[in-house]
């Protein structure tokens, strides 16, 4: 259960998942699709 876990590893984790989001439609245009993660 996510109430069971530190505070620091939430955060951590909360983090994580931030910077695993796509990178957006107008980088990939400007790029011309070299880019296709985050750097």
């Amino acid at each position: 259960m996510s109430r069971n876990k530190p505070l620091a590893k939430k955060l951590r984790m909360a983090k994580a998942n931030k910077q695993n989001r796509r990178i957006p439609i107008w980088a990939y245009s400007k790029t011309q699709r070299k880019l296709r993660y985050r750097p």
